[in-house]
């Protein structure tokens, strides 16, 4: 069994929407001001990084974080490679997607950590209609977000949480192979909030060598 951590670290250089400000970590107390504990603070958007959507971030009494069941969060889910960053429905079409849960490698993989504006990965509205058609749960992106930087619709953030698909965005897929793996991705516990920082995992049994 091999694990593979997906997530993107929690820093002032991880992966989030250009428009946004950074993360942003402060030493409330540190061995270095001649404390004797060390104690930290954080700042961020609860959408940067590896992170999880749910309904309530663009459908109005959607349900949020914290009302969504455990084992939405974890399942079999199919890794596919898209050669472009644009994943058509036609890209999803190609992949035979057997899962209820799938998480898309692109091209941005290799640029993630450079966070380049412009370069990023999404979803076109077809492809974000297929996926729900299919009954998706989960679906994944090696993006900052599923829809395209600065298109102001979000069809495919709205298309996918209308239909109660969970996404997971701004994962690491770079060095993994398509294939079916085990997915853990529990996201913090935060009460009334629409999204949330996870950890997110793949179990490779064996089978994607």
């Amino acid at each position: 069994m091999r694990m593979i951590d997906i997530s993107d670290p929690l820093s002032a250089e991880m992966l989030r929407y250009p428009s946004v400000k950074p993360f942003v970590h402060h030493l409330v107390r540190d061995y270095s001001k001649g404390d004797e504990v060390c104690m930290s603070s954080i700042e961020m958007v609860i959408h940067d990084g590896t992170h999880i959507d749910a309904p309530r971030h663009y459908i109005e009494g959607g349900a949020g974080i914290d009302e969504i069941p455990l084992n939405r969060f974890m399942g079999n889910a199919q890794v596919i490679e898209a050669e472009q960053p644009v994943i058509t429905e036609e890209v999803l079409r190609k992949a035979e997607i057997t899962e209820k849960m799938v998480l898309v490698k692109t091209p941005f993989s290799v640029n993630i950590k450079e966070n380049r504006p412009g370069s990023a990965s999404y979803f076109t509205a077809e492809a974000a209609k297929y996926l729900a058609e299919k009954g998706i749960q989960l679906a994944g992106i090696d993006s900052f977000s599923v829809d395209k930087e600065k298109d102001r619709g979000k069809w495919a953030h709205k298309i996918l949480l209308k239909a109660g698909v969970l996404l997971l965005e701004g994962i690491c897929l770079e060095g993994v192979r398509p294939g079916i793996y085990r997915l853990i991705c529990f996201p913090l516990h935060i009460r009334n909030i629409e999204a949330a920082p996870c950890r997110a995992v793949l179990i490779d049994e064996g089978e994607n060598v």
